[in-house]
């Protein structure tokens, strides 16, 4: 394909205290050899590991996201289990650490070490020592406490890149909602003997403090911009009945993050489904902000392809879906094609070409046009072109919405695609 790409790999909750719930095959017996059953029918964590550990090796991936909630329950030595399976699983060094980046999960945090009444930000986010320990033969990777950025550059040695940046969203889990007096000291006068007063909720949120400079990073690095999170900014599509379990300022952060006049992927785990959604506002020069939800990573992973054009202009995103399947396989079963251009104008490196070639491809005598049909056509047009030339002039018109390219993503040479105009 014309240009380049960074492909990022997305994966969401591991919860490794619970892999004994993926047991793959229908296990009726239970003093059946569990290592030979195992053997035959692997558990559904080791079909996504070995397929992630075969796609690392093939060399395509420029970064690695972890979502968060490696346990369950909060407790360290089980997250401290899970952090030596993922570096094992990812063949993580520290070389590694620009492009690795990890956040915590709401399920990571141990209740226990929640102040009741913190003072300071520094109090607040004490909680998180632990979770930072327990990465320290790869120290920088987790950053609670601040805001990390790193960049990533293409696997391919063009000089595309990626701003990557990941921000806590856990920062309100576990703290304590106080009861009103009146209940207080009617616990006191019954007798009650607990010293906290209150109960512990499960309230994430991301300071302000990390959302300005988010804000300020995207806005004065590359062109396009990677945010990961442990919580979506959006409301999930299950209707949830608790208290405090969405972003309590997700609808702030959702407007600082769209109102960056760089594209913004925002990735995610948490709700252990896969919606990709799309948010622009309608404003020139700013977003789109896609929020990118990963599954749990039992189920699947997700591939994130960032296109560019030949002259490094960022295009828009392909979403990958790799899952298990049913018949225990484990493959790409969809993807998701997202432009980044609101105004089209934007998208084309020589706009009198691309509006040529759109006019040929809507002229076409066929339901579709070959690629060296069309060359040829507009060549007695006086419009010269080589290969690569009409290749990146192609891919910018797909990328605007304007034509279709077929078989896509684009895996044959240009000489076997099949060309569509898209309007009327």
């Amino acid at each position: 394909m014309s240009g380049t790409a960074i492909r990022i790999l997305h994966l969401g909750d591991l919860h490794l205290d619970e892999f004994t719930s993926g047991q793959f095959g229908d296990r009726k017996d239970p003093q059946f050899p569990g290592m030979l059953a195992d053997a035959v029918a692997p558990p559904e964590h080791e079909r996504v590991a070995r397929k992630i550990s075969r796609l690392l090796t093939e060399g395509s991936i420029s970064g690695i996201l972890l979502s968060g909630d490696l346990t369950s329950r909060g407790d360290l030595a089980k997250y401290e289990e899970a952090v030596s399976y993922v570096i094992d699983l990812l063949r993580l060094s520290t070389e590694d650490q620009e492009r690795f980046h990890v956040v915590p999960g709401n399920h990571d945090v141990n209740r226990k070490l929640c102040n009741a009444d913190p003072k300071d930000e520094a109090a607040l986010l004490s909680k998180f020592a632990p979770l930072e320990a327990a990465w320290s033969s790869l120290p920088a990777v987790m950053a609670p406490r601040e805001v990390r950025s790193t960049h990533l550059d293409s696997a391919d040695g063009v000089k595309a890149q990626v701003g990557l940046h990941s921000v806590n969203s856990c920062v309100g889990c576990g703290e304590h909602r106080m009861y009103p007096p009146e209940i207080q000291d009617a616990v006191r006068a019954a007798g009650g003997e607990s010293s906290v007063f209150g109960e512990q909720m499960d309230s994430p949120a991301i300071l302000e403090r990390h959302l300005s400079e988010l804000a300020e990073r995207i806005d004065t690095a590359p062109k396009v911009h990677v945010v990961l999170a442990h919580h979506p900014l959006l409301p999930q599509a299950a209707p949830r009945f608790d208290v405090y379990t969405e972003l309590v300022n997700g609808g702030h952060a959702r407007t600082v993050l769209s109102a960056r006049r760089h594209p913004v992927l925002y990735c995610h785990g948490h709700i252990h489904d896969d919606p990709v959604e799309i948010i622009r506002t309608g404003r020139p020069n700013q977003g789109p902000l896609v929020c990118i939800s990963a599954p749990e990573m039992k189920k699947g992973f997700n591939v994130i392809e960032i296109a560019f054009s030949d002259d490094l202009f960022p295009l828009g995103c392909i979403v990958h879906e790799h899952r298990l399947t049913t018949g225990g396989a484990v493959e790409r079963t969809r993807f998701q094609v997202v432009p980044f251009a609101a105004d089209r104008a934007d998208a084309f490196s020589d706009p009198a070409t691309a509006r040529r070639t759109l006019e040929l491809l809507r002229e076409a005598a066929g339901p579709f046009e070959r690629f060296l049909v069309l060359k040829r056509r507009l060549a007695k047009a006086d419009i010269q072109l080589t290969d690569d030339e009409l290749e990146a002039t192609l891919v910018e018109l797909f990328w605007a919405g304007l034509a279709s390219i077929e078989p896509f993503p684009h895996e044959q040479e240009p000489k076997y695609w099949k060309l569509r105009c898209l309007i009327p």
